[in-house]
């Protein structure tokens, strides 16, 4: 059995899974190089797929998670589309694939997320946190930034969205006021080790914000995108501003003080001794460090690709277990890259 996933928002994927084993796993960037790439890549599948010796025919079926920016369509031909209302809930589509009709299943983007996480850790049971900017525009009744879910046995349990916590929204617009690039947070984070904690407090009544939801009380960062023209200290325009590196320090304690009171409270109404996290924000080493060391979890798993291009993985992890019942994991020593 073939399968493939395929994501065409930023950071464009996909991913072709043989008898339940990953065999293929792409960025558009690596491509393209162009970084961060988005939209048309049907292309570049029909490349890949004759490298693994795969022919066209032999795809059975094709997992997606919906684009992140309408006008990013990866390029399927759908003879039958759905949308989804929740953030936990999949739809099955219908798409044309080399003059063929073949079943496609279209999973939510922090469920795919949460999926790619907790399949690659390999663990029997896990809490599950996602994080980024404004991730998931699709979901007609609830978008979502934050998200917590829990799995056993290979089958989501739960999940649940939180409301008010958006801490990509705060790195995407301060890399673009600072650096000019709003997917300049990896630079934004550098930055932070030249800074000092003077505007902290500023930050802290500027952007914190109680969650809604299942992980209330405790706070996080709001969300920070109608504030993205004209933003606290919005003319420290260079990373050489006098206030640039403050800034950005405070940005990074904001995130260790949300990221570590919404993992604690995961802890608390999970009870789960592991912790599996996804989300552009898992990319934070120094968040992901302090949740190791300021919580009770006993093993936390950030795994390769939590960003956007580890969605179109998630998505078929999601689909084979959840929906089709197949029960396939990975392991990454065993994947061929």
């Amino acid at each position: 059995m073939v399968v493939l996933g395929i994501c065409g928002g930023h950071d464009a994927n996909w991913c072709v899974f043989k008898d339940g084993k990953l065999i293929g796993a792409f960025e558009k960037e690596r491509f393209s190089r162009i970084r961060h790439d988005d939209g048309y890549i049907m292309d570049l599948v029909d490349e890949t797929l004759a490298k693994l010796g795969i022919k066209p025919e032999e795809v059975s079926l094709i997992a997606t998670s919906e684009a992140n920016f309408r006008g990013t369509d990866p390029g399927l031909e759908y003879i039958h589309k759905n949308l989804y209302d929740e953030p936990d809930q999949w739809t099955d589509m219908q798409v044309s694939f080399y003059g063929r009709t073949i079943p496609c299943f279209a999973v939510p983007h922090h469920l795919c997320h949460a999926a790619y996480s907790y399949y690659t850790s390999n663990k029997e049971e896990s809490a599950v946190l996602t994080w980024d900017g404004g991730g998931d525009f699709y979901t007609t009744n609830a978008y979502t930034s934050t998200s917590i879910s829990y799995w056993k046995n290979k089958k989501l349990v739960w999940f649940e969205r939180v409301g008010n916590s958006d801490m990509g929204s705060l790195w995407h617009i301060y890399s673009k006021v600072i650096f000019q690039n709003p997917f300049a947070a990896g630079k934004l984070m550098g930055l932070a080790a030249m800074g000092n904690d003077s505007l902290i407090p500023e930050f802290k009544k500027y952007a914190m914000r109680p969650v809604r939801g299942c992980l209330s009380p405790t706070y996080s960062i709001k969300n920070c995108w109608p504030d993205e023209d004209m933003p606290l200290y919005g003319t420290a325009n260079s990373w050489k501003h006098n206030d640039a590196a403050n800034i950005a320090y405070a940005i990074q304690n904001l995130t260790i003080e949300a990221g570590v009171g919404l993992a604690n409270k995961a802890f608390e109404i999970t009870n789960s001794n592991n912790l599996c996290i996804s989300g552009g924000c898992a990319l934070n080493g120094y968040l992901n460090t302090e949740i190791i060391k300021q919580t009770n979890f006993k093993d936390v798993v950030v795994p390769p690709s939590v960003h956007d291009g580890g969605l179109s993985i998630g998505a078929v992890m999601f689909t084979i277990n959840n929906i089709l019942d197949l029960f396939w994991s990975i392991r990454f020593w065993e994947i061929l890259l």
